[in-house]
C-alpha cells in the first residue's frame, strides 16, 4: 500500500545533513544546546526544540491519496524504494522488487509503468531510490548512477557517477544521499572497510568508522569530494 500523506506547513528539505553533525541556528539554537566533554568525546545535549510552537511540521491524520492493492496488480508493491510527486500532480513510485517506475495520477489512478529487468536501455537490474530533478526529469539511482528517464516515462540515458581518486571507496559502488534542486547529486561510499586494532590477534576484526563523500554534478562528473 502507498499513502501520500499532506504536511500542513511547508517543508524544505535541506541535504548534506550526514556531512554535518550540527548546524548553526543562531543565538536562539545556541541556548538551546548544551556542549560539554566527556573523557574527550563532544557531547551536545539539545534542551528543546529550535523551532517555536506553531512552526513544527504536521501530518494530516488523513491521506490525499491511498494506493493499496485491491485494483489489480498495478497498485500491489513488492518494496517501495522511492516516491515522487510532479509539478502536474501525477505520483511515480519506484518498486525495487518489480524494477519499474509506475505513474499514477493525482488521484491514484494508474496510468503506465516502465522499466523491467534486464540490461538494455530503461531496464535495470537494481534500483535504489527515484528523484525528480528540474523540469520533472526522472533519476532512478542505480549502482555507481542513475537512469534519466522524461516525465512521461521514456528512457533517456545512463549517468555513471566519477571518476572517484584511486582507493578512496571501500566498496565499488557509492550510495545518493540526495540532490539540490540544480541537480548536483550528494553519495557517499559504504564505511564497511575493516580493520585489525594494533597487536590484536589476526582473526579479530572491526568495523572502521570512514566514509567518503562526494558532490556529482548532473552529467555524473565528480566535481568535490571530502
Amino acid at each position: 500500500m502507498l499513502t501520500w500523506l499532506p504536511s500542513q506547513s511547508p517543508a524544505r528539505w535541506t541535504l548534506l545533513s550526514g556531512l554535518v553533525a550540527l548546524l548553526a541556528f543562531g543565538n536562539r539554537a545556541a541556548s538551546a544546546q548544551i556542549v560539554r566533554d566527556s573523557a574527550g568525546i563532544h557531547i551536545i545535549d539539545n534542551a528543546r526544540p529550535v523551532w517555536s510552537a506553531g512552526q513544527e511540521w504536521r501530518v494530516s491524520p488523513e491521506p490525499v491519496v491511498d494506493i493499496d492493492g485491491s485494483g489489480g496488480p498495478e497498485y500491489e508493491f513488492g518494496r517501495v524504494a522511492g516516491v515522487v510527486r510532479l509539478t502536474d500532480g501525477r505520483i511515480v513510485a519506484a518498486d525495487q522488487q518489480a524494477l519499474q517506475l509506475r505513474f499514477y495520477d493525482s488521484t491514484g489512478h494508474h496510468l503506465k509503468s516502465v522499466g523491467r529487468k534486464g540490461q538494455g536501455p530503461g531496464e535495470f537490474t537494481d534500483l535504489s531510490t527515484v528523484s525528480r530533478l528540474p523540469g520533472d526529469t526522472l533519476a532512478v539511482d542505480i549502482r555507481m548512477g542513475a537512469s534519466l528517464f522524461t516525465p512521461t516515462g521514456t528512457f533517456v540515458r545512463n549517468v555513471r557517477f566519477g571518476p572517484f581518486p584511486p582507493g578512496v571507496l571501500q566498496t565499488p559502488m557509492v550510495m545518493v544521499l540526495g540532490r539540490f534542486d540544480d541537480g548536483l547529486t550528494v553519495v557517499s561510499d559504504y564505511p564497511q572497510g575493516l580493520r585489525r586494532p594494533g597487536g590484536a590477534p589476526v582473526s579479530m576484526k572491526t568495523g572502521e568508522d570512514h566514509s567518503y563523500f562526494s558532490v556529482i554534478c548532473p552529467i555524473g562528473t565528480n566535481s568535490w569530494s571530502n
